[in-house]
C-alpha cells in the first residue's frame, strides 16, 4: 500500500508539473493568443451524498479542485475540435480559455462492514484524474448570437488502490469518530491507468434584458432579470466510463450573471455583471450509457455480473450566492438506479449533494492568500501505541486530521501567529473480524492550537505549531454478516486530554486553494478500562481552503 501510495503522490507531482508549465515545444499560437490571459484562480468542487442523502453508498463521493491555466497539454487538438463544432467569426464576442481539474470519485457498496461485499451490489472503485480542458464562452448576446459555453477535454487517471478510495474515505469516517470501511481490502477496481475525452456544449434558448441591453432579446425584458433556461448535450468516451446525455435548468432570482457560477470558471466571469446575484434553480439530466466500469467491471478484465441501466435520469435543485466574484452554490441531486437487478433492499433512486465555492485570486502579490480565516483536511499514515497495547493487523495505520483557524494579522506586537481548532486521529485495525465482528480504536485529539508561520515565497508557508484539549480512545465494535444493507456500529469512548506537537508546509495552487504536507505528533492520557495512555505519529497530505485574507502589504 505504501508503494500505491508514493507512485499515486508521484503521478499528482507530475500533473501539477505539467499544469504549470508553458509547454513550450508545441509551438505557435502562443499561449496568450490560445487561451485568455488571466490571474490563476481556483474552484472547489464537492459531491457528496451524507449530506442530502443521509447515505454512504453508491456514487458516495466526487472532490474537484478546478484552476487556470496559461496553457496545457493536449490542448491544441482541443482547438482543432472546438473549431470545427463552433467556428468563430469575427464579430463573434467569445473567448477561450484553459484550465486543469484535479480530482476523484469514489463507488462503494451498501454495506460498507463486511470483508465480503454481496455480488448482488456493486463493487469498490475510485478514480484519481488529471483534466486538461479548454472552453470557448461567450458571455454577451448580441443581434444574432446568444451566450454559449463550449468545452473539449481530456482526461488521464489511475484506478484500483492507486486512486485512494480507501484513505479518503476512511480519512472522513476517521475524522468524524465513525467506522473504518472494510470492504476495500477485498477485490475492487484493479490498478489501471484510464483515458477519457469528451465536449459539453451549453446555450441559452431563452434571454432577455441582460447587462440593460435588449439586443437579440426573445421576449418581456424581465425575462432575463428574473429567469433564464440552459440547456445542453454531453459526450464522453473513456476506459471507465462512456456515455452521451441531454441536461437543462431553470433558473429565478436577481442579478443573475450570464450561466449560472457553478457552471463558469472566474477567468470568464464578466466585468459588468451585476454586484449580488441571488438564485433558486431546478434541471434535470438524461444519459445514454455504454459503459461503465464502476458498475460491471474494467472493460478487459473481471466482470462484476451486474447488468448497466442504459438509460439513467437525474433530476437536482439548488440555490446559489454570488457577491461581486466570490460565489456560493448549493444543489441536492437525486439519480436513478445505474444497474439491475437492483437490490430489493436499497432504493430506486440515490441522493447526493453538490457544493461549490469560488473565489477571485487575492489582492497585492498573492500573500493574502494565507492570511485570515481558512480550513484544512489531511490524509496519510500513523504509527501508534496504547497502554495496555491494542491489537492492530499494520504497522502503518490510516491518519487523518481537520482544522480551522486564524491567522492574526499582529498580536501582542508579534507578527505570523496563528490560532485554531483542530482534530488529528489515527485507527488501529484489529484486522479479518472475530467471531463475526470488528473491533478497531480510533485514537482522536481534539485540542486548541496556537502556531507561528513564515511566509518564506508569496505561495510558500511553514508552520509550527501546539496546541492541547480533549483526548479520545474510542472502540468500535461492528458485525460482519455480508448482507446488503449495513449494520448499527457499536462505539463507547474512553476520554482524557491530549497535546499535540504539528508542523506543516503549504503551498498555494489558486486563489482558493492551498496543498499542505504536515507531521504532527500527539500523546494522550485517557482515563478508561481499556486505555490508559496513546500517543501516535503522523504524516499526512492534504488542502486547505482559505476564502478570505488579509493582504500583509498593506500598511497596518
Amino acid at each position: 500500500m505504501r508503494i500505491g501510495l508514493i507512485i499515486t503522490l508521484s503521478l499528482l507531482g507530475m500533473a501539477l508539473a505539467v499544469q504549470g508549465a508553458e509547454a513550450q515545444t508545441l509551438g505557435s499560437p502562443s499561449p496568450a493568443a490560445l487561451c485568455r490571459s488571466t490571474a490563476p484562480f481556483g474552484d472547489l468542487h464537492l459531491e457528496n451524498d451524507s449530506f442530502g442523502g443521509g447515505t454512504d453508498e453508491a456514487y458516495t463521493q466526487g472532490l474537484e479542485f478546478r484552476g487556470s491555466s496559461r496553457r496545457l497539454l493536449w490542448q491544441r487538438g482541443m482547438l482543432a475540435v472546438l473549431n470545427k463544432r463552433w467556428q468563430r467569426g469575427a464579430d463573434d464576442p467569445a473567448e477561450d480559455t484553459c484550465g486543469f481539474t484535479l480530482g476523484q470519485t469514489i463507488y462503494t457498496p451498501s454495506n460498507l462492514l463486511t470483508y465480503r461485499p454481496s455480488r448482488r451490489d456493486r463493487p469498490y472503485g475510485a478514480l484519481l484524474y488529471y483534466t486538461s480542458e479548454l472552453t470557448r464562452v461567450r458571455r454577451a448576446p448580441t443581434e444574432n448570437l446568444k451566450p454559449r459555453m463550449l468545452s473539449a477535454f481530456a482526461t488521464l487517471g489511475v484506478s484500483g488502490e492507486l486512486a485512494l478510495g480507501r484513505d479518503i474515505q476512511s480519512g472522513f469516517h476517521l475524522g468524524n469518530g465513525q467506522r473504518i470501511v472494510k470492504g476495500w481490502y477485498n477485490p475492487q477496481l484493479s490498478n489501471r491507468f484510464e483515458v477519457a475525452v469528451g465536449m459539453t456544449d451549453l446555450w441559452m434558448p431563452v434571454l432577455c434584458g441582460y447587462n440593460d441591453a435588449r439586443r437579440g432579446c426573445t421576449g418581456p425584458e424581465w425575462l432575463g432579470r428574473y429567469f433564464d433556461v440552459t440547456v445542453g448535450d454531453e459526450l464522453l468516451l473513456g476506459t471507465t466510463q462512456s456515455y452521451a446525455g441531454v441536461n437543462g435548468a431553470l433558473r429565478l432570482g436577481r442579478g443573475l450573471s450570464v450561466f449560472s457560477p457553478h457552471l463558469i470558471r472566474h477567468g470568464l466571469m464578466g466585468g459588468n455583471q451585476k454586484a449580488v446575484e441571488v438564485s433558486v434553480e431546478i434541471g434535470g439530466r438524461a444519459r445514454a450509457i455504454a459503459h461503465n466500469a464502476f458498475v460491471t467491471g474494467p472493460l478487459f478484465g473481471e466482470r462484476s455480473g451486474l447488468a448497466l441501466n442504459r438509460g439513467v435520469l437525474e433530476w437536482h435543485w439548488g440555490m446559489g450566492l454570488r457577491v461581486k466574484q466570490t460565489s456560493v452554490s448549493l444543489r441536492m441531486v437525486s439519480r436513478a438506479s445505474e444497474f439491475r437487478p437492483r437490490p430489493s433492499e436499497t432504493g430506486a433512486w440515490h441522493k447526493f449533494s453538490m457544493l461549490d465555492v469560488s473565489t477571485p485570486p487575492p489582492d497585492g502579490d498573492g500573500r493574502s492568500a494565507h492570511l485570515g480565516l481558512r480550513a484544512g483536511l489531511n490524509f496519510g499514515r500513523s504509527k501508534s501505541s496504547t497502554v495496555p497495547e491494542s491489537p492492530s493487523d499494520r504497522r502503518w495505520m490510516l491518519g487523518a486530521g481537520r482544522y480551522v483557524e486564524w491567522s492574526v494579522p499582529r498580536l501582542f506586537g508579534f507578527r505570523g501567529l496563528t490560532v485554531g481548532i483542530e482534530r488529528n486521529g489515527t485507527a488501529r485495525e484489529s484486522g479479518r473480524p472475530q467471531q463475526g465482528r470488528h473491533s478497531d480504536l480510533l485514537l482522536l485529539a481534539d485540542t486548541a492550537s496556537l502556531g507561528y508561520e513564515r511566509q518564506w515565497t508569496p505561495n510558500n508557508v511553514f508552520q509550527i505549531r501546539g496546541g492541547y484539549g480533549r483526548g479520545q480512545a474510542r472502540h468500535v465494535s461492528t458485525e460482519d454478516v455480508g448482507a446488503i444493507l449495513e449494520p448499527e456500529a457499536k462505539i463507547w469512548s474512553d476520554k482524557g486530554r491530549a497535546t499535540t506537537v504539528a508542523l506543516r508546509y503549504s503551498r498555494r495552487l489558486g486563489g482558493l486553494i492551498s496543498m499542505i504536507a504536515e507531521g504532527v505528533h500527539a500523546r494522550m492520557l485517557v482515563d478508561g478500562p481499556k486505555t490508559e495512555k496513546a500517543h501516535f505519529t503522523s504524516v499526512n497530505v492534504g488542502f486547505q481552503i482559505h476564502p478570505f485574507g488579509r493582504d500583509t502589504t498593506r500598511p497596518d
